[in-house]
């Protein structure tokens, strides 16, 4: 990997925008949530047991986990107590 280089990780043969998990997102007609970016301090948090959001709460993939948390919070219809 690359730190200026995106590489897919759900591999889907896209025509146009779409990309990887946006792809198979449209074909199971299922909201897409988002990339995260594969982030060394995301995975030594999982390895640590600690939550990104507490460890590193202004990593890039911390704010998109936040977000994804809110649109899947969204879509549930759940207030923000619950997230």
């Amino acid at each position: 990997p690359k730190c200026t280089h995106t590489t897919e990780i759900f591999k889907a043969k896209a025509s146009g925008k779409e990309r990887g998990g946006q792809k198979l997102a449209t074909e199971f007609g299922i909201p897409f949530l988002g990339r995260i970016p594969l982030d060394p301090r995301l995975m030594q948090s999982c390895e640590q047991g600690e939550a990104l959001q507490q460890a590193h709460p202004n990593s890039v993939a911390s704010e998109i986990i936040a977000g994804i948390a809110k649109q899947v919070s969204d879509l549930l219809h759940l207030n923000e107590k619950f997230v």
